[in-house]
């Protein structure tokens, strides 16, 4: 019976995140498998994880970009702290980690030192953690 209701909550949070429109995947980077939110819109990536309050170990969101070129983020409005991890098609090419919530004023931003198509936002001190660094290959599922 437990089995039963376990399933059943798993339906629930699934639908409950298909009509809140989140598009979660799966990344992996150095063996760890990230839960990624995909943001693939001038909308979602204007947005991006600004607002929230927590993030998941290996959770974090994906900003999908169609062309090559160096690309700046900041970090306004967030509530958390994170690290940034840009990535050219497979590859990680800079990391920034345990970057601090700046609100809306904020004054640091963040260029990737070559072009990329890839940024991933994750839990801050991850990049760290997980000894994850320029060169590493990364796997889209």
């Amino acid at each position: 019976m437990y089995k039963v209701y376990a399933l059943f909550i798993l339906i629930i949070i699934f639908l409950g995140l298909k009509l809140l429109n989140l598009d979660f995947k799966e990344v992996k980077i150095n063996d760890i498998n990230f839960q990624i939110e995909i943001a693939d819109t001038d909308q979602k990536k204007y947005k991006g994880l600004s607002g929230r309050n927590y993030l998941c170990d290996n959770c974090g969101m994906l900003f999908v970009f169609d062309d090559l070129k160096k690309r700046a983020f900041v970090m306004r409005e967030m509530m958390m702290p994170i690290d940034i991890i840009y990535i050219k098609s497979d590859e990680v090419v800079d990391v920034y980690s345990n970057l601090e919530p700046e609100g809306e004023d904020y004054k640091n931003i963040y260029i990737s030192s070559k072009p990329v198509n890839r940024v991933l936002e994750v839990k801050a001190n991850t990049s760290e953690l997980e000894n994850i660094k320029i060169g590493d290959k990364v796997y889209f599922k």
